[in-house]
């Protein structure tokens, strides 16, 4: 009787262990995919932007603001932007070199897939061009 006690607690306790595994990797599969829409907001406001300042990159988040939808608030809490950025260097850098634009709480570097959802070479093809043109 007692032994079977300690199987009923062991898998009891096995099934809390699976189901706090399956909580954490849907909580990271979530916030991976709200860090992809909201770095495809801000990379879609930062082009924007550059597209109507002759490839001038932003100073502030409130330089962006009026290129955000209604769909995308507390884009900044979620990516962080440098706005100290040279945009002529941004141009020449590689997409996987990138990091002007990048989660703000993640420190793992961004996947080149990802950058690509982003718009990260589009945004650097626009920031090439002359602003002449």
């Amino acid at each position: 009787m007692l032994r079977n006690k300690y199987w009923l607690v062991a898998v009891a306790g096995l099934l809390v262990l699976v189901a706090v595994a399956a909580s954490y990797v849907a909580r990271e599969s979530l916030d991976s995919s709200h860090v992809a829409v909201m770095g495809r907001f801000a990379t879609d406001a930062v082009c924007q932007y550059a597209s109507e300042h002759d490839g001038q990159w932003p100073t502030a988040w409130s330089d962006l603001e009026p290129y955000f939808s209604y769909e995308s608030p507390g884009v900044s809490q979620v990516i962080a932007i440098d706005f100290h950025s040279d945009p002529q260097r941004l141009a020449r850098q590689s997409p996987a070199d990138f990091t002007a634009i990048r989660p703000a709480r993640d420190c793992r570097p961004v996947p080149n897939e990802l950058k690509e959802y982003w718009g990260v070479p589009r945004l650097q093809a626009l920031l090439k061009q002359d602003p002449a043109e």
